[in-house]
């Protein structure tokens, strides 16, 4: 980096060496351009400073040269009065007119006095009056001094000696001090000045526009010399060498900075171009201004509509989801991290993509930020075949209890015929009691019909669909479905389900089949105790600030406390023939409806499987933000 700063420093001057008028001569050269800097402001501040001080001490002396000159002139009147009493009484005494006027007019030239007036003290209608000078209105200084004269020893007044001075001339010289004083001050103020200005321009200003030359020209890209000054270098070292010593330790590190901040940058630009996830860059307004051809591909967006700022997170985002992205921004923008979340996007086609979302802001501002895009697409087709191949296997479990369900009404049914036959075989024909079994066959009929249907709703394979429902009734209709399998297992079933509970929001298969989960794994859990009562209490209950929680209790054997937050875990399983899935979908599936699935111990023994359902879609943030 020697270069520009050699440069610099060589168009300024020659070296610290060179003679005075040299020096004077490339200074007064680029004087317009020092004016310009922070030499026309340090000018500026000398001067004022100097003019300042020069005019308090100038005042300081004209105050203290004037309070001379009126001393002087005080002190002249004493003399006055001491020299001139004795010779004016005797003057008076004799009246000598002549000898009086001689004393009064050499008063009168004595420095300063302007007036002097001798008045005779006599009851006479003409006193001799003797006067010289000029008489002002308003005499800066007068005194009159008594003309008295000794008779037979004893004093007699015979005059009054009035005396007037005048500060014209203490003025005169005073305004003649000033201009001098002031006048040498100004011209020595402007040679100091502009001598400091080249004082500071020789050993500093011109370095620092070095400095700053090499400033402007370095490059983070090139291999740059170190910085060096023109100038004899003083030992010790001072003040700029200690600077340009700073700018070289900092041009090496920022080297060192670029080069790993390369390093760094190309790694992420083979993360983003390897196209593995989806990943994007987006501004505070969230409009995205660079996205990698996965992002693309989740989307179906071009890479035109990128270019052309046509693409936004708001865009893309479904009106349902657009307060939880509002927090998620906001918590972007204080803690600069997105915390991953799942969410859809609309396509360019206007279908919808279910994606899981993060990301994290970067630069000391925070002005932009990156976000990562994973296409759940297959998770959650996966999912759901998933939960339809659980839902048949614990339709599997319920089999008997199924055949109980149908073959109830279908002999009810049988029964009712052969009821209607007699009735009709009759004579004559009781079409009353024929018509009352009649009405029952058709009752049992839709009854069966009824518990097919729901049998094939629960299992078939249908996508979610949330709607308004009664998680009472829901409850209600599980419970009639898994009556042989508690009968079978000796299970003593309770409910204590609240009324007026408020609707939930959810998907009725998908609920009743986490409730039919819940159920069967605590008849299997209690199928294993061999003392005791088995009971199965269900429970629902109005939880605050909004939603419904219903609990699944039983008696059996309990949970391992060591292993209860991992019983959600996908293929863990305590039972030997368990696949471990059961618990994992109920969780996702209450998790999809922004409730909560968790377990805790029954008292004495046993475990309770807790599900908190929501009345809409910001219930669990309310309710966290509650504290509940």
């Amino acid at each position: 980096m020697q270069s520009e700063a050699t440069h610099a420093s060589k168009d300024d001057g020659k070296s610290d060496r060179g003679s005075p008028p040299g020096g004077i001569a490339i200074v007064w050269c680029s004087l317009p351009g020092l004016l310009r800097g922070i030499g026309w402001r340090l000018l500026i501040r000398v001067l004022f400073f100097s003019s300042v001080i020069t005019l308090l001490l100038t005042m300081m002396q004209l105050y203290l040269d004037y309070r001379r000159d009126v001393q002087s002139i005080d002190l002249r009147m004493s003399e006055i009065d001491s020299g001139y009493r004795q010779s004016l009484g005797d003057g008076l005494w004799r009246l000598d007119a002549r000898q009086l006027r001689l004393q009064v007019e050499e008063i009168s030239h004595l420095p300063d006095i302007s007036y002097v007036e001798l008045r005779e003290a006599t009851d006479h209608a003409v006193p001799l009056t003797v006067a010289a000078g000029s008489r002002q209105a308003n005499p800066p200084a007068r005194q009159e001094f008594r003309i008295l004269y000794t008779n037979r020893g004893a004093e007699q007044l015979l005059g009054i000696l009035a005396v007037e001075a005048t500060f014209d001339r203490i003025y005169r010289r005073l305004l003649d001090t000033a201009a001098v004083i002031m006048v040498g001050q100004a011209i020595k103020t402007f040679i100091v000045s502009f001598f400091i200005l080249f004082l500071v321009h020789r050993l500093i200003t011109r370095h620092l526009t070095a400095i700053a030359t090499s400033l402007r020209g370095y490059d983070l890209r090139g291999s740059q010399a170190p910085l060096r000054l023109e100038r004899h270098q003083p030992r010790p070292a001072d003040e700029l060498d200690r600077l340009v010593g700073a700018f070289n330790q900092m041009y090496a590190r920022l080297q060192v900075a670029y080069c790993e901040l390369e390093e760094r940058e190309s790694k992420v630009r083979r993360l983003v171009d390897s196209n593995i996830i989806g990943i994007c860059i987006f501004d505070p307004d969230r409009r995205i201004m660079e996205a990698n051809d996965a992002f693309l591909g989740i989307v179906g967006y071009s890479r035109d509509d990128v270019i052309s700022g046509r693409l936004s997170f708001a865009g893309l985002t479904p009106p349902e989801w657009t307060e939880a992205d509002q927090r998620l921004l906001a918590e972007l923008a204080s803690t600069g991290t997105w915390r991953p979340s799942e969410k859809d996007f609309f396509r360019k086609d206007g279908s919808r993509v279910p994606v899981l979302v993060g990301g994290a802001s970067f630069g000391e501002l925070r002005h932009q930020g990156v976000a990562f895009i994973v296409d759940l697409t297959e998770r959650k087709r996966a999912e759901a075949e998933l939960a339809h191949a659980n839902r048949v296997a614990t339709m599997g479990q319920l089999t008997a209890s199924i055949a109980h369900e149908v073959n109830q009404p279908i002999a009810a049914t049988l029964l009712n015929a052969g009821n209607a036959v007699r009735w009709l075989a009759r004579q004559p024909p009781n079409l009353e009691k024929t018509r009352q079994s009649i009405d029952r066959i058709i009752s049992d009929g839709q009854r069966a019909a009824d518990i097919v249907n729901r049998i094939r709703d629960f299992s078939k394979n249908a996508p979610a669909r949330k709607e308004d429902l009664e998680i009472n009734e829901a409850i209600l209709e599980i419970m009639r479905v898994t009556r042989a399998a508690m009968s079978e297992h000796g299970v003593l079933a309770k409910m204590q389900l609240s009324e007026g509970l408020p609707h939930i929001f959810g998907d009725r298969v998908q609920l009743q089949q986490v409730i039919l989960n819940l159920i069967m794994n605590a008849i299997e859990a209690m199928s294993e105790v061999g003392e005791g009562t088995r009971e199965l209490l269900i429970s629902t209950s109005k939880a605050e600030p909004g939603g419904v929680l219903v609990a699944v209790s039983d008696t059996g054997p309990g949970l391992p406390p060591a292993n209860l937050a991992r019983i959600f875990e996908a293929f863990y399983t305590t039972k030997p023939s368990g696949l471990g899935m059961g618990l994992s979908i109920c969780r996702s599936i209450v998790d999809a409806h922004g409730g909560r699935l968790w377990a805790t111990p029954n008292e004495p023994h046993g475990a309770v499987f807790c599900m908190l359902l929501p009345l809409g879609e910001n219930f669990l943030e309310d309710l966290e933000s509650s504290g509940a």
